[in-house]
C-alpha cells in the first residue's frame, strides 16, 4: 500500500524511483492519496506505473509529454479520464457518515488598531520588492511584529513550505527554488535595511490582539475540560503559544519537526492520554497518519498559509471516520484585519483563497474525472495581494 502518494508524483524524484522499484515485488498494490486534484496530468504517471508496471504501455501508453500537454488540450483530458476511470475510486467524509464540522471565524476576528495599521503600511514599503517575502513577513507580524526584523533562516522556509516538494512538477519546482533563494535575505540586493526609527517602532510591539484572542479561546475551551489542538506555522510561534499558556496554568506540549521522531510520538501519546490539555504543532509536522479525534474536537489556527493540502490534513487530525454522530468538531480561525484597506494582513485573503481552492476540490471529487489544479503558489500570492 503506497500511502500519501502525492509525495511520489514527480517522475524524476528519488522517492518516486524507490517506490517504483519496490512495486515490482508486490502481487497486489494500492495507491492512496488525499489530494485528488493533481498539479498536472503528469502526476498520474508514477501512480499508474506503480500499479500496472509493464502493462502501462500496453493499455495506457501516455508519455510524460502527452500528459503534460493534456493540461491545455481538452480532447486529451477526455481520453485520459476515459481510460483511467475504472481504475480509481474516491471516498468522501459524507460517504463515511462523518458528522459535519463547524467553522468559527468570529471568535478570533480582530480589527487592527492605529498602531498596527502603521506597522503593516511600513512592511509593505520595505518588502514590496519580494512579494513572497512580504507575505511571510505579514504572517509573522500578525502574531509578533518584532520577528520581522530577523532574517529568515532555512528552518523558517521549511516551516512555511513544509516538506511535500517531491510532488511538484519540474517547472513549478524550479520556480519555487528561485523564490526560496530570494527569501534568505542576508546579503546583496535582498538584504533589507530598516531606518533606525522604524526599528525602534517595530520593537515597541509585543504580541498582537490576534495572538491573545487565540489564547483566550484556548483558555475558555480548557476551562470546560476540553482538549485542544493549536496550529501555527513557525516554530517560534509554537513556543510563544506554549509560554503564554504556561502563564495561565494550562498544560501543553509542542510537537515540531525539529524533535526526534520518538519524542514526537511520546508527546502525542501523552496528549491522547490527557496528560496535557493542549497539543501545539504545525501542519507539515503533524499533517499525516495521526488520529486525535477520539479525545479532541477543537482546533485553534494561529497561523495558516494558502497550502490547501496542509490545511485539510491538519483539520483531519480531529475530524475522521469513527466519530459519533453527535460529535461537534469546531475550528477557530484567528485573523487580523484592516477592514479591507490596502495595507492589510494576509489572513482574510488567505482564508478566501483556501475556500476557493476547497470548492474546486470538492467539485472535482464529486465527478468521475480528474481535473488539474489551474494555479500555482504564485497564483495564490497574486490572488491574496489582488494582482
Amino acid at each position: 500500500v503506497f500511502d500519501e502518494a502525492h509525495k511520489i508524483k514527480n517522475p524524476h524524484g528519488k522517492q518516486s524511483a524507490a517506490a517504483l522499484y519496490i512495486s515490482q515485488f508486490a502481487k497486489y498494490k494500492f495507491v492512496l492519496t488525499g489530494t485528488p486534484i493533481p498539479n498536472s496530468y503528469v502526476d498520474i504517471y508514477n501512480m499508474l506505473h506503480i500499479l500496472y508496471g509493464n502493462d502501462y504501455d500496453n493499455f495506457f501508453g501516455f508519455s510524460e509529454l502527452y500528459l503534460n500537454q493534456a493540461s491545455f488540450i481538452p480532447s486529451r483530458q477526455e481520453d485520459i479520464n476515459k481510460k483511467i476511470y475504472p481504475f480509481f475510486c474516491r471516498t468522501t467524509k459524507k460517504d463515511l457518515n462523518v458528522p459535519a464540522a463547524t467553522f468559527n471565524y468570529d471568535s478570533g476576528y480582530n480589527l487592527m488598531n492605529d498602531k498596527e495599521q502603521e506597522l503593516f503600511k511600513l512592511l509593505y514599503k520595505y518588502y514590496s520588492g519580494n512579494v513572497l517575502l512580504l507575505y511571510i513577513k505579514l504572517l509573522q507580524a500578525s502574531i509578533y511584529p518584532p520577528a520581522v526584523l530577523n532574517n529568515l533562516q532555512k528552518n523558517d522556509i521549511v516551516d512555511f513550505f513544509g516538506d511535500d516538494e517531491e510532488g511538484l512538477d519540474p517547472e513549478e519546482s524550479s520556480e519555487l527554488d528561485y523564490y526560496k533563494k530570494t527569501l534568505i535575505n542576508k546579503t546583496g540586493k535582498n538584504k533589507i535595511v530598516f531606518d533606525p526609527d522604524d526599528i525602534e517602532f517595530i520593537r515597541s510591539f509585543g504580541f498582537t490582539e490576534k495572538f491573545y484572542s487565540g489564547i483566550e479561546i484556548i483558555e475558555e475551551l480548557t476551562s470546560k475540560n476540553k482538549s485542544v489542538v493549536a496550529w501555527g506555522v513557525f516554530v517560534k510561534t509554537l513556543s510563544a503559544i506554549q509560554s503564554e499558556l504556561r502563564k495561565k496554568g494550562i498544560s501543553s506540549v509542542v510537537v515540531s519537526g525539529s524533535m526526534p521522531l520518538d519524542e514526537r510520538e511520546l508527546n502525542i501519546k501523552k496528549f491522547l492520554n490527557r496528560e496535557f490539555q493542549v497539543l501545539i504543532s504545525n501542519p507539515h509536522t503533524l499533517a499525516e497518519s495521526v488520529s486525535l479525534h477520539y479525545v479532541c474536537h477543537d482546533a485553534v489556527y494561529f497561523e495558516y498559509t494558502f497550502n490547501l493540502t496542509h490545511m485539510l490534513q491538519s483539520r483531519d487530525r480531529i475530524h475522521r471516520f469513527g466519530l459519533p454522530q453527535d460529535t461537534v468538531t469546531t475550528y477557530y480561525f484567528l485573523s487580523l484585519d484592516n477592514n479591507g484597506q490596502l495595507f492589510n494582513s494576509v489572513d482574510i485573503r488567505t482564508l478566501e483563497r483556501l475556500s476557493l481552492k476547497e470548492e474546486r476540490m470538492v467539485a472535482a471529487v464529486e465527478t468521475k474525472q480528474l481535473f488539474i489544479k489551474d494555479d500555482s503558489f504564485i497564483d495564490d500570492i497574486n490572488f491574496i495581494f489582488g494582482r
